[in-house]
């Protein structure tokens, strides 16, 4: 039982005021139940669009080795495709490497100036004003 229905009056009738403040209450828990409802259904729509998501990326990997598998046999067919393959790894690796070095410069550089700039170093003379 509710609050408001354990204060009514003998003969089951609430009173003027607690009628008004029982329609505001039922009001306001159907707004929150309005709003749990919407949530509820975000959430699963959240979860659906998760669960897709996951099961594209299954089908996905299970493509990729699929066509790893086709380049594996392809590779022992034809010799000069695997040297091929092995001459783009390379060369991908090798791109990587410069990549990483040039960031990892870059990275180190900013860090030595902003040190250097803390210290009063990097101020606004430079070094032609010393």
């Amino acid at each position: 039982m509710t609050r408001l229905e354990l204060l009514a009056h003998p003969n089951g009738e609430l009173e003027a005021g607690d009628k008004h403040k029982h329609e505001s209450n039922v009001q306001t828990l159907l707004r929150e139940q309005g709003s749990l409802e919407s949530s509820l259904n975000l959430t699963n729509e959240a979860l659906s669009a998760a669960q897709e998501t996951s099961l594209s990326l299954s089908r996905q990997r299970q493509n990729l080795q699929n066509s790893r598998g086709t380049l594996h046999a392809l590779d022992g067919k034809f010799p000069a495709l695997g040297m091929l393959i092995s001459k783009i790894e390379r060369y991908k690796n090798r791109d990587s490497t410069v990549l990483a070095f040039l960031i990892a410069s870059l990275m180190a550089f900013t860090f030595f100036y902003w040190l250097n700039k803390g210290n009063g170093y990097g101020g606004d003379s430079g070094m032609l004003g010393r």
